[in-house]
């Protein structure tokens, strides 16, 4: 069962029960723009820029409730989740976060006994679905040391330290490196590129 939370201004709200999501619209790939340009008497284009647009996501819940009251009271708690005037809020879906805006708020359709169907809009400026655990390596510079019993010839530690780190994204992603206290001559390689 993937997990779906919708987070704005302090709040992550869970879909499921009685706010059963049915369906989304938008997660595939994201939008894209390509500028052309056209030389007199060439066949076809040349591509010159490709972007990324934002990205528009469509969700279609089923509001249950047990009463007309309590489908009232339902409406109007996801109508102030979802308002337009809000905070931008981040919609997670599984291990993928977005940060989107409400484009207008919830649209209610004609209730059926005491449930009705909900439509909410949300655009997405960065249209990348990120992790939302931001993954930290630590890289230690100094290793190995004492221990006992002691052996001759002896090593007291070695200096330097290797990791792998991986993006397992669908997007080159920038790396921030932070090197913390004392070091005589640091030197970060990437070894696919060199």
């Amino acid at each position: 069962l993937i997990t779906k939370t919708w987070t704005v201004n302090g709040e992550t709200f869970t879909f499921g029960m009685p706010f059963n999501l049915e369906y989304i619209e938008g997660m595939g790939g994201a939008p894209a723009e390509i500028k052309t340009q056209r030389a007199p008497y060439q066949n076809g284009v040349t591509v010159r820029e490709k972007n990324q647009k934002e990205r528009p996501l469509t969700l279609y819940v089923e509001v249950f409730a047990d009463s007309e009251e309590q489908l009232l009271e339902r409406r109007a708690y996801m109508t102030r989740l979802f308002n337009a005037l809000n905070e931008p809020g981040i919609f997670t879906y599984g291990d993928r976060a977005i940060a989107a805006e409400v484009d207008g708020g919830p649209r209610f359709t004609r209730a059926r006994g005491h449930s009705t169907p909900m439509i909410i809009h949300l655009l997405a400026p960065d249209p990348n679905f990120y992790d939302p655990v931001e993954e930290v390596i630590n890289l230690v510079g100094f290793r190995g040391g004492w221990s006992f019993p002691w052996k001759f010839p002896r090593t007291f530690g070695t200096v330097g330290a290797s990791v792998t780190a991986t993006n397992k994204g669908n997007v080159s992603t920038p790396v921030i490196i932070t090197v913390t206290g004392y070091t005589r001559y640091p030197m970060i390689e990437n070894e696919t590129t060199g």
